[in-house]
């Protein structure tokens, strides 16, 4: 594992730019971010630590593109993608996760009159999000993932495990949901085109696509959000860019949940249909990728060394949230010591252990009897939500956001 004084991840001077753009089709990309031998799985949790330190793994080769904006992992490799066992990555156990899911369902279902309707929904996961759609509205549900539900609730909710195609086109659809999925897909301009066929000649078929906005991560230096499976990182002009070049017109472009994520809502182009315009932050996003370039590393350092002086005082620390953050900062950092557990509120990820690092992953509970000194926390929007759940449970610890 990597120390403070070790170039790793590596200068992103290193690292080849390459190209063409896949979204825009620019012949050169710029140097961002290099990172070596890191899980290429953040979703998937391991039996034991041997098992979890074992995980596939892969490079990242982070070039964005300086007419659009976009990032894309240029040592991606997909035929490493193949997934070992079950997938978990739902927020859903968070309230503040849930209340904006409710949220997001409510403003879909009046903008978009969703009552009676039928909605497709890809990477649907566990279904959390589109069982929402189908109960606030009446609606009925399908969904297609990999590792969706084996079994069907009802009639008006179907699951499919695979991926959606072409095959689906002429089947009724009046809203097509993906969220947080754009990004795992290399080309994502075929993906899209491929939606965009199996609507055919309709026009009033409404999409929503849910992406991390790497922009913020941009800005906010949130390193930790840069994992194998994202290949395809949007921003606000990248992501409508992706969507005109594909047929589409854009209606709304927001940007949700503490600036964390962006959603897009698009239709098939219509001549005449009112579209909202690109976003014109070219400027901008060509200085915040600078800006990342020159200021990672020295994050990194920063929160190297803090790990290494709680260790040295024979002080504890845990990390709470066992998602893709976490396994970013502990496969880019040598968290352990002080860090040998991961807090998560999923129980289906309770007793095992995080991709690379190896560090079990416990209920909050497990603080009552083994007290930290420090809980670090990844994603500053969970910030009360964690405070509230250490007071209620009588723990008194530092809280730090990474």
């Amino acid at each position: 594992m990597p120390t403070p004084a070790d170039p790793l991840p590596d200068s992103p001077a290193a690292t080849a730019a390459s190209g063409p753009c896949p979204v825009c089709s620019a012949p050169s990309l710029t140097p961002l971010f290099r990172a070596r031998d890191v899980p290429v799985h953040v979703g998937l949790q391991w039996p034991t630590e041997a098992a979890a330190r074992s995980c596939p793994r892969g490079d990242i080769d982070l070039a964005a593109c300086n007419d659009c904006g976009f990032i894309t992992n240029i040592a991606f490799d997909p035929e490493l993608m193949a997934y070992e066992g079950s997938y978990e990555n739902s927020l859903h156990f968070s309230p503040l996760f849930q209340e904006y899911a409710k949220e997001l369902a409510g403003h879909l279902i009046a903008t978009y009159e969703l009552n009676d309707k039928d909605i497709v929904e890809i990477g649907c996961g566990n279904g959390d999000f589109l069982a929402l759609l189908v109960e606030e509205g009446g609606n009925r549900g399908l969904g297609f993932d990999p590792s969706a539900p084996e079994t069907s609730p009802s009639s008006a909710l179907r699951f499919v495990r695979d991926e959606y195609g072409i095959e689906q086109a002429g089947e009724p659809v009046d809203l097509i949901c993906c969220r947080q999925a754009l990004e795992h897909f290399p080309k994502p301009m075929e993906f899209l085109d491929t939606i965009r066929r199996t609507l055919g000649g309709r026009t009033e078929t409404a999409l929503f696509f849910e992406v991390p906005d790497f922009s913020f991560a941009l800005r906010t230096m949130a390193v930790w959000d840069i994992v194998y499976e994202h290949c395809s990182n949007f921003g606000p002009g990248s992501l409508h860019r992706a969507f005109t070049e594909s047929g589409f017109d854009v209606l709304a472009l927001r940007s949700y949940f503490g600036d964390t994520f962006l959603g897009i809502e698009a239709k098939p182009h219509l001549p005449g249909r009112p579209a909202i315009d690109p976003p014109g932050d070219a400027d901008r996003v060509a200085a915040e990728i600078s800006s990342f370039t020159d200021r990672w590393p020295v994050k990194l350092g920063e929160w190297q060394e803090r790990l290494n002086h709680i260790a040295r005082s024979n002080r504890s620390a845990v990390l709470w949230g066992a998602g893709a953050r976490a396994v970013t900062f502990c496969n880019l950092l040598d968290a352990r010591p002080p860090i040998d557990h991961i807090v998560d509120l999923n129980p289906r990820k309770h007793g095992l252990y995080l991709a690379g690092g190896g560090q079990q992953i416990v209920a909050p509970e497990f603080l009552i009897d083994h007290p930290p000194d420090l809980v670090i926390l990844t994603n500053g929007m969970y910030r009360d939500e964690i405070a509230a759940a250490l007071e209620e449970m009588g723990v008194s610890a530092e809280l730090a956001v990474a």
